[in-house]
């Protein structure tokens, strides 16, 4: 009895954690941009997105609508990953916390998330 109850427990336990393979809903926290030394923010949105091996694909409507990203750095154990488009966007992921950051010659986007696992 105490063997399956350990069993059950450390499935359910497993069952949350991030990993490849994943698609995840997430809400926007904020979203901003700085341009020509103007700081404006933008109405909140939600979008998801999908953990491959090697990218992170984006479903949205807004501002990140279609991009694929390549993975450039992942710790499945410890629900993370990073990853980049073009080398003027970045994406980061931990734990349920989602940051994407891209600059320009006169622009900087930033857009933080909360994101849970589908």
């Amino acid at each position: 009895m105490k063997k399956l109850i350990f069993v059950l427990l450390l499935t359910q336990s497993s069952l949350g954690l991030a990993a490849v393979g994943d698609t995840y809903i997430c809400s926007e926290t904020n979203s901003i941009r700085l341009r020509d030394h103007i700081f404006t923010e933008y109405d909140l949105n939600s979008f998801s997105f999908k953990w491959h091996a090697d990218k992170i694909e984006i479903f949205s409507k807004n501002f990140l609508e279609g991009a694929v990203y390549n993975v450039n750095k992942t710790y499945t154990e410890k629900e993370f990953f990073t990853a980049e488009l073009d080398g003027t966007s970045i994406i980061s992921y931990e734990k349920g916390n989602f940051y994407f950051v891209q600059s320009g010659y006169y622009y900087a986007y930033a857009i933080s998330a909360k994101c849970d696992k589908m």
